[in-house]
């Protein structure tokens, strides 16, 4: 079998302003199974379009991991997760920038 993707995006309005490069992210896809994705601080790079992107290497999974920030403070996330998939849905994406977090449930696509 190969690899095998999963694919989350979703907008966000952060309630204060958030400083990607100095604060801890956690991602979490959650269905029939999980995954918890920790960046740390540091790891996102700006991308030369005003956004921040990361990747995350672990021993069971890798993530790409793109903020994308729009105008009147609303942002965009794009994660690529490489071996995980949620299992049925519905499917929870919880992300948490330093101390802020918001869970909504999205469609997921799995390849």
């Amino acid at each position: 079998m190969g690899t095998e993707y999963t694919i989350v995006g979703g907008r966000f309005t952060p309630t204060v302003g958030i400083d990607l490069p100095d604060q801890v992210v956690v991602l979490c896809v959650s269905g029939a199974w999980r995954v918890r994705v920790l960046v740390t601080t540091g790891s996102f790079r700006k991308n030369g379009l005003g956004g921040y992107i990361a990747s995350v290497n672990r021993s069971l999974f890798k993530a790409d991991i793109l903020l994308q920030p729009f105008s009147r403070g609303d942002w965009a996330l794009v994660a690529c997760i490489e071996d995980f998939v949620p299992g049925s849905p519905p499917v929870t994406v919880s992300l948490t920038i330093g101390s802020q977090t918001g869970t909504t449930d999205v469609k997921v696509y799995s390849f």
